[in-house]
């Protein structure tokens, strides 16, 4: 079963670099990198290490992944990273970005996490 909203979220795969290129953004960062995405990934990471002193392994699920951009800065060695999103073409992209990382990207919704953690 297609979940809700997909086509939506397909439709907005193709365009979500041009989408990026909002007036605040480009006032922040001029080259419209990452700058965002690392704030936000910086501050999770920080929690991570507090609550677990990176002597544990955890699982890292972000929820509505989209094209996978967050994930470059998540975790480390000890860490799983999944991403889900409604768009099975925002799914492609992802894995297409991190084509060589330790992370796993699936199409589902959030209310039935598709995860079989041993």
């Amino acid at each position: 079963m297609v979940p809700k909203y997909s086509n939506e979220f397909d439709e907005f795969a193709s365009n979500y670099y041009l989408s990026l290129k909002h007036p605040i953004r480009v006032l922040v960062s001029k080259n419209n990198d990452d700058y965002f995405i690392r704030v936000k990934a910086d501050i999770i990471n920080e929690i991570i290490e507090s609550a677990f002193n990176g002597n544990e392994s955890i699982t890292v699920i972000d929820i509505g992944a989209g094209i996978g951009l967050f994930e470059k800065f998540i975790g480390g060695r000890r860490t799983k990273l999944y991403g889900i999103d409604l768009s099975y073409k925002m799914i492609h992209v992802a894995n297409y970005i991190n084509l060589n990382e330790v992370k796993q990207f699936c199409q589902d919704e959030a209310e039935i996490l598709p995860l079989n953690e041993k």
